[in-house]
């Protein structure tokens, strides 16, 4: 930094690349922060990254990871906030230097420059309609809305209808508690998320809308009783210092009193059950039972031999992850007339499985896989159960690793699609079920399984049906 340090300075300052001042800052502030160059955190990066490769110990993970991060983050800004960055110095710079030559430039060509501005503000909106979670950020599609705000800051001018339709009032308003709105908005949105997770994209959307409202009026509270008062001249930097100090010590002290106490589950779920409200399911309960079930199998982990008559048994392999997992404890705890055994394999490492890219014993998932004895393993099965916590990139995947293991074996092979639902430790709370109508608590579990996780489940399912070979089993029809 001491090398790069002084030209860097001495360059900012010859070309008036100074830091911008807020008006609304303590007086001391202001005249100490007058003729001080900008970008000291660009000094600062560079330094901290050579320092890392000359000096720092390479082979330690920690340290890779910390320089992942940091370029990782440099990289993002590079292709998000560097065209805000860029878009904004270069209006500011020129409406600085030119604004005259810019006037005049309005004036002669008034109808040209109006279309420019209006094809600017539909380019934003379009933005809002045509941009979705498909498309992804950042990304160089940030230039549209950015050069199109750009744009309207530099050739936008009172008299000027869109100037007119922007400047109304509730827009000028909705613009001042627009970082509370910020602020605010994000806390409902991802609780929203949360709750209600259970839902489809358009149905959470629907309820994110109906808070709107609210989201607007907390707000307003928020910009009147807390952003203002802070913009007040009078407030000494000590008042700010010491009201911030007090509310970031009430965010650390609550956020660690949450941590320890695991988000309050237990004294949530003694409340519960003082109002008479039975969870489905006991965590520490199901634990014990999955502890137990594997002392019992002792250590045939991953080959269970409960069949009571082993002239009449038969093989089940079931092969992939902790879904599978759970499906081989499940197995092996209850069936008699079959010998029960498991093969981890990640629905990751399947291509890399099938092209025996892992060698014969590689490495998935920190876990040793090995093509040949899974060969084996399923040589004699009578049936064969593939099951993972799928995703659509891997479906395909899960497709060829089944018709493959066709070739090796003349066992019954059956996908079985995942299923999740929304957290089953709260769920009782959401769905009103006495004591007497227990048998419709498998279709009220329906309504809260996880939109996007049985949209996959279908379109595997619809896969699987093409293939004359193959068979599906499904979870979510159990309810």
């Amino acid at each position: 930094m001491l090398l790069i340090g002084g030209p860097f300075i001495k360059l900012f300052s010859n070309r008036k690349i100074f830091d911008p001042i807020r008006e609304d800052g303590p007086t001391d502030h202001i005249i100490k922060k007058i003729g001080t160059p900008t970008m000291g955190g660009v000094i600062i990066l560079i330094g901290l990254i050579i320092a890392v490769l000359f000096w720092a110990d390479l082979t330690n993970i920690y340290i890779l990871f910390c320089l992942y991060i940091v370029t990782t983050l440099a990289f993002f800004a590079l292709l998000s906030s560097a065209w805000e960055l860029m878009a904004g110095g270069i209006v500011g710079l020129y409406l600085f230097h030119n604004k005259q030559s810019i006037d005049g430039f309005i004036e002669r060509n008034s109808l040209a420059v109006f279309f420019m501005n209006l094809l600017s503000i539909i380019f934003i909106i379009g933005s809002f309609i045509l941009f979705s979670k498909q498309i992804l950020h950042p990304s160089y599609l940030t230039i549209i809305p950015v050069f199109s705000t750009a744009f309207l800051i530099l050739f936008l001018r009172e008299g000027n209808l869109i100037f007119q339709m922007l400047s109304n009032r509730i827009l000028v308003s909705i613009g001042l508690i627009s970082y509370s709105l910020y602020l605010i908005h994000n806390i409902f949105f991802d609780y929203i998320d949360i709750e209600f997770d259970y839902l489809s994209n358009n149905e959470v959307t629907l309820v994110k809308l109906i808070w709107i409202p609210a989201i607007f009026l907390i707000s307003i509270f928020s910009y009147k009783y807390v952003e203002q008062p802070f913009r007040n001249r009078s407030l000494t930097s000590l008042k700010v210092f010491s009201i911030s100090a007090i509310c970031l010590f009430g965010i650390i002290f609550t956020g660690l009193v949450t941590h320890l106490k695991n988000g309050f589950s237990q004294e949530i779920l003694a409340y519960d059950l003082s109002r008479g409200i039975k969870p489905f399911v006991d965590a520490d309960y199901e634990k014990k039972r999955i502890d137990a079930i594997e002392a019992k199998l002792g250590s045939h982990s991953s080959n269970a031999p409960v069949c009571v008559n082993e002239e009449k048994c038969k093989k089940i392999v079931v092969v992939g992850d902790s879904f599978a997992r759970d499906t081989y404890l499940s197995l092996a705890s209850t069936q008699q007339d079959f010998n029960v055994n498991f093969f981890s394999l990640d629905d990751s490492c399947i291509e890399s499985f099938l092209s025996e890219t892992l060698g014969i014993f590689g490495q998935c998932n920190s876990q040793t896989v090995s093509i040949e004895d899974y060969k084996l393993m399923i040589e004699d099965a009578s049936y064969v159960l593939i099951t993972n916590k799928w995703v659509e990139t891997t479906l395909d995947q899960a497709l060829k690793l089944a018709k493959y293991t066709t070739n090796f074996t003349s066992a019954r092979v059956s996908l079985v699609d995942s299923i999740l639902f929304a957290n089953l430790q709260t769920l009782h709370r959401k769905i009103d079920i006495g004591e007497n109508n227990l048998a419709d608590l498998g279709s009220q579990f329906f309504n809260y399984i996880r939109q996007d996780r049985l949209a996959t489940s279908i379109k595997l399912k619809n896969l699987v049906l093409k293939e004359d070979d193959l068979n599906f089993i499904s979870r979510y029809e159990f309810f």
